[in-house]
């Protein structure tokens, strides 16, 4: 079994067949983590989420700027530009099948970010402030064990207490900030706090990355 990590592809599908062909990529014997930014600025950014459906479980996203632009479009919060290459996407007949898998994450139950509609019910962003911001949280579905592991594992991102500056910073309140409050007083114990700074995306994802498949063992 091979652990391979693969980033910014793009929406270049061709280019990512011939890496796994190069690689001698086996979806039931290896794993590859893809590190953000599946689709945009290639040529068809759906052949490529076809691609990651039908191998699903052995090909592992973790989504960068363009997947949650392309998100954000499809929900109407974000305007497409035109340097986007978007359109194989939101015209394709299997659209909602390819933005609902590309929701559906391993390991991670449910995003939470101003730029997500479900989010914003009230249409803040863009009125109330200039952009959804830098602070995102998640639920892993491995409950408090995974998520202190996650929180645990990461080498780039810091573990630390208050969030927001130029680092990176990951919290997991149920064991730091709220652990001595009763269990009905904490947030989820699956929940993970992320303050996105100033590091490359590609360094950052692939740190999560690691520290996801770390969890599982």
């Amino acid at each position: 079994m091979a652990l391979y990590c693969i980033g910014d592809i793009q929406g270049c599908s061709d280019a990512l067949e011939r890496l796994l062909a190069h690689i001698g990529f086996s979806p039931s014997r290896d794993t590859v983590y893809l590190l953000g930014d599946l689709v945009n600025r290639g040529p068809d950014s759906a052949a490529v989420l076809r691609r990651c459906m039908r191998l699903d479980g052995a090909l592992r996203p973790l989504l960068g700027n363009h997947d949650l632009h392309l998100l954000a479009a499809a929900h109407g919060t974000r305007r497409a530009s035109r340097r986007d290459t978007l359109t194989s996407v939101l015209d394709a007949p299997d659209r909602n099948t390819l933005l609902g898998w590309l929701c559906q994450q391993p390991d991670v139950e449910r995003v939470l970010h101003p730029s997500l509609p479900e989010c914003d019910p009230d249409h803040l962003v863009g009125r109330q402030m200039s952009g959804p911001g830098s602070v995102l949280s998640f639920v892993l579905a491995g409950g408090f064990d995974q998520a202190a592991a996650v929180a645990e594992r990461v080498r780039l991102i810091t573990h630390a207490v208050s969030l927001g500056g130029v680092d990176s910073l990951i919290q997991h309140p149920a064991s730091l900030t709220h652990r001595p409050l009763p269990p009905e007083a904490r947030p989820h114990a699956g929940l993970l706090r992320l303050s996105v700074g100033l590091e490359d995306s590609d360094d950052l994802t692939h740190d999560l990355a690691l520290a996801l498949e770390g969890s599982r063992a």
